[in-house]
């Protein structure tokens, strides 16, 4: 046997990179396959941690601990990696009605939005550049994560330190024993699947209910355009720097094609078009998948069956923030006993 390890890891996306780093900082071993050296769907995200969502501007879910939680790891890898991820930024929401003006004054006066909405006034913007015939409304902290370099870096600090394989993971090769599992050259007491949408082929955890969607994106350049906000709407339209800005994404359920479509780019420069009124330049186009469950809960355990097969997934587009948080959950349930919230448990789905 080359190597006995503590974990194996299937996946070297977001999810899976945080649970592996997090691992070796714990003093465990670890061995990261994953054939797609780096790009992933994750690379192609906003990057954004925005607490309040939805046409109601509805809280995230667990935001008041998932944000301050994902700020202070982001942290400790600029620190570690002397590096800058993160940007405190805001969101300039435009209203798209007088019923979403009073949702929002009645927002304003509820305690538990305090803490997002410092700015109570309606903003508006110069009808030359934006299209806000009913004002925005201020949203912040927002966290904006620089997340292909952070994939970029967690893949390299893998890489220097042997511990990233970039083969296809097998499934037939993984041979399962009471106590451990055996892969190819590899013995360890325990194998996660961090597969992002790759988990539908997943032989012990494929018949979940997965919901994939695939999202498009433009960027574009634009020279009048302001930097110091994202413009949310329909869309959000995110700085990027050097007036450089993105915008998306769209959805699709039944096309998870990594192909980029002509349908989509159109349908996000009507969008495009309906807020930004200065010029701009297309630059390019992309395209991801993300990985979300039916009830928009990430999915994590133990297989019921074969007890050292582990899941960590379904992060979907707030992965940024719930990442952190319950790769530290699960951590404290893999090594300490601990347990997991019930919403994201995997045994959710057994019940059912």
């Amino acid at each position: 046997m080359d190597k006995k390890l503590d974990y194996i890891i299937v996946g070297q996306g977001l999810a899976g990179s945080i649970l592996a780093y997090k691992l070796l900082q714990k003093g465990k071993s670890v061995v990261i396959i994953d054939e797609s050296k780096g790009e992933t769907s994750s690379k192609k995200a906003s990057g954004l941690i925005n607490p309040i969502t939805g046409r109601r501007f509805v809280k995230s879910w667990k935001i008041d601990e998932l944000l301050p939680f994902a700020l202070q790891f982001y942290k400790s890898i600029e620190e570690t990696f002397n590096t800058d991820l993160i940007q405190e930024t805001k969101v300039h929401r435009i209203l798209q009605s007088v019923e979403q003006q009073n949702d929002w004054a009645a927002k304003t006066k509820d305690e538990r939005y305090v803490h997002y909405l410092k700015n109570k006034d309606v903003i508006f913007h110069s009808k030359t550049l934006i299209e806000n015939p009913f004002g925005c409304i201020e949203i912040a902290p927002v966290l904006k994560i620089n997340t292909p370099l952070l994939i970029d870096i967690f893949s390299s600090y893998f890489e220097k330190n042997n511990l990233l394989q970039r083969v296809k993971f097998d499934y037939k090769a993984l041979k399962i024993k009471e106590n451990k599992v055996v892969y190819k050259t590899f013995e360890a007491e325990k194998i996660i699947f961090c597969e992002g949408f790759g988990a539908a082929k997943n032989p012990w955890f494929g018949n979940l209910a997965y919901s994939f969607c695939k999202g498009e994106v433009l960027w574009f350049e634009a020279e009048e355009l302001p930097e110091d906000f994202i413009i949310g709407g329909s869309t959000n339209i995110t700085p990027l720097g050097n007036h450089q800005f993105s915008i998306g994404s769209t959805y699709s359920w039944d096309d998870v094609s990594m192909n980029i479509t002509e349908l989509k780019k159109q349908e996000l420069i009507e969008k495009l078009n309906a807020i930004v009124k200065c010029n701009y330049t297309i630059i390019k186009q992309g395209a991801g998948i993300r990985p979300t469950i039916k009830d928009r809960r990430p999915i994590i355990g133990a297989h019921q069956t074969h007890k050292n097969l582990y899941i960590f997934n379904g992060m979907g587009t707030k992965g940024l923030s719930l990442a952190p948080y319950f790769a530290e959950e699960f951590i404290e349930f893999l090594e300490e006993n601990g347990s997991l919230n019930s919403e994201v448990k995997l045994s959710r789905f057994s019940k059912k």
